[in-house]
């Protein structure tokens, strides 16, 4: 199997642009350097052609993730979180055990059956996203949930 396959299939709508879209953090470098990326919390999302489990996925701001999306469906998902994935500063993306890249800047992610893609970023804008499926009818059948980041607690 081709490396580049997997890659296709993965993200959809990359930006490479040098300069930042609207929306996007300004300058992720700052929050991708003090992250702690040994410490960061791994979840577990499952998508299948009518449900996305869990369907509100819960961060805190300033903390690292992995999110780790699993197609369990049989036809392929496009998993739409571009207000979220605008939130969000991420370092990069991987199908394990195939390949990985940095991935800055993109809208949505589709994933194959019975594929896993691997996102790592920091949770930045407190507040809640829509997460759903842009396939005609998965949305509306079920295939949606949330992204809630949660402000990071105050210090004494």
């Amino acid at each position: 199997m081709s490396l580049w396959k997997p890659l296709a299939a993965c993200l959809v709508l990359l930006s490479v642009s040098a300069c930042i879209p609207e929306g996007y953090v300004k300058d992720p470098a700052p929050w991708l350097a003090e992250a702690r990326w040994e410490e960061a919390a791994r979840v577990q999302v499952e998508i299948t052609e009518t449900a996305l489990a869990p369907q509100v996925l819960t961060f805190q701001e300033d903390r690292p993730y992995v999110l780790e999306i699993t197609n369990r469906g049989t036809r392929t998902h496009e998993l739409a979180a571009e207000q979220f994935l605008k939130a969000v500063t991420t370092r990069d993306a991987r199908v394990p055990g195939v390949a990985g890249f940095t991935a800055l800047r993109f809208t949505a992610i589709e994933i194959a059956p019975g594929q896993t893609v691997d996102l790592a970023f920091v949770a930045v804008r407190p507040g809640t996203y829509p997460l759903t499926c842009s396939a005609p009818g998965h949305g509306a059948g079920g295939l949606s949930g949330a992204a809630r980041i949660l402000p990071a607690p105050k210090g004494p």
